[in-house]
């Protein structure tokens, strides 16, 4: 079968179109492949030739380079959101990831900081390290002292970084503070492409990369509001005295108040009645007011959301709406 130019031409043009589709993937397959510092890259050519009928070969000489050393790394927050904490609180964790972007070992220094303008300042700044590879704080970890156990990364690989601090008392709801990590190579520092001489793996040169051999990130802690809650007794015996001895009552105050501003959803406050007393119907008020045992329309109940036990619960609860005291009576069996 004879096939016309126009489709020779179009043959041709398919062809051409999946040989370069072959070589992007073949080329993205490899893209993330990075040549070792110091690895010695050869290349020779070979043609062949035919003088009369004798075929002959011929080899060029031999091109070598020797790759160097890029100096690259890169700081990310770990944390999605601002991470929430209380006022007051101790050992509050931000959570940050050091990546060796170079295709060289390099030895990094770390520092942290407070951001200017941020409206707190955490008390006991550390920097650990995720030695156990848990991706969480916890006992396993590796405090970060200063030119003593800087951390030494392969190329290609990387840290999780906790910064841990405690957080002040009487601080408000909203109040943030911008913790700033920052990570510094040892190798050298400076504009993108100065070269380090001999400063490389292998005795190569070490370049430094895009991030100019120091890089940053920032997380944020935000103080979120929180709940106090005191709880007192007060006997009376059936003498009229104070002794806890059966047949005496004892009412049980609840104070509610919210630490550090701002408006709390869902609140529910319980407490179980204790072994060896039995509830006082009709005990139960909220702020002075009496409330059912019932699910109705008042915020508590006995008896239902905690088995033997009351519950007052609130929709929102905000330091404007004061000090919410909770009281019920119970008797000594």
């Amino acid at each position: 079968m004879t096939v016309g130019i126009r489709h020779k031409a179009l043959i041709k043009l398919v062809v051409l179109v999946l040989l370069i589709g072959v070589t992007a993937l073949l080329l993205a397959s490899t893209a993330h492949a990075s040549a070792p510092a110091g690895t010695v890259v050869s290349n020779q050519s070979h043609v062949t030739y035919k003088s009369g009928s004798s075929l002959y070969f011929e080899d060029s000489n031999i091109s070598s380079f020797t790759v160097q050393e890029l100096l690259d790394l890169t700081v990310v927050k770990a944390d999605i959101t601002n991470v929430s904490v209380i006022s007051g609180t101790t050992q509050q964790v931000l959570t940050f990831r050091l990546q060796n972007a170079g295709n060289g070992t390099d030895s990094y220094s770390i520092s942290n900081s407070v951001v200017a303008g941020s409206d707190f300042d955490p008390d006991s700044l550390n920097v650990y390290f995720d030695t156990n590879g848990s991706g969480t704080f916890d006992a396993g970890d590796t405090l970060y002292v200063p030119t003593v156990n800087d951390p030494t990364l392969a190329a290609e690989t990387g840290l999780r970084i906790f910064v841990v601090s405690d957080i002040p008392t009487g601080l408000t709801a909203g109040d943030l503070s911008d913790i700033r990590l920052t990570v510094t190579s040892k190798t050298g520092t400076g504009p993108a492409g100065t070269i380090l001489a001999n400063k490389g793996d292998s005795g190569t040169n070490a370049i430094i990369g895009n991030n100019q051999g120091s890089t940053s990130d920032t997380s944020i802690y935000e103080v979120m509001s929180s709940l106090v809650i005191v709880k007192t007794a007060t006997v009376v015996d059936p003498s009229g005295g104070s002794l806890p001895i059966s047949g005496a009552e004892i009412q049980y105050t609840i104070a509610v108040d919210i630490s550090g501003g701002g408006t709390l959803t869902n609140v529910e406050v319980t407490d179980a009645v204790p072994a060896y007393t039995t509830f006082a119907p009709g005990s139960l008020e909220l702020n002075g007011v009496p409330l059912s045992n019932a699910i109705d329309g008042d915020p508590g109940d006995f008896d239902i959301n905690l088995t033997n036990g009351i519950a007052v619960q609130w929709v929102t609860l905000a330091p404007s709406d004061g000090t919410q005291v909770i009281r019920f009576t119970v008797n000594i069996d």
